[in-house]
């Protein structure tokens, strides 16, 4: 969306007699949808690591005491606790 914002942009720049400032495609627009979007993804990255960090951890527990699970399990878990609102404490 950044770069259909710049080309539309450039496009404005150069025929400024076709640019219409109320028309559905300002650059501004797709800029803050993309900001936006970027979020949203950032968000669900940190929202999978902590999902993996915690199936991980719920394994080498299960493996440190003999718990015996099907595969799939801990992941299945671990998503349904971040769901839920876990999250990892760092403590140094």
């Amino acid at each position: 969306m950044r770069y259909a914002a710049d080309l539309l942009e450039e496009f404005n720049t150069a025929h400024p007699d076709s640019y219409q400032p109320d028309g559905w495609w300002r650059p501004s627009d797709l800029r803050n949808e993309a900001e936006h979007q970027e979020a949203e993804e950032r968000e669900q990255a940190e929202l999978d690591a902590q999902v993996n960090t915690l199936a991980c951890d719920l394994l080498s527990v299960g493996l440190r005491v003999g718990l015996v699970v099907s595969p799939g399990t801990h992941l299945h878990t671990a998503k349904a606790m971040v769901e839920k609102g876990w999250r990892k404490e760092v403590s140094l």
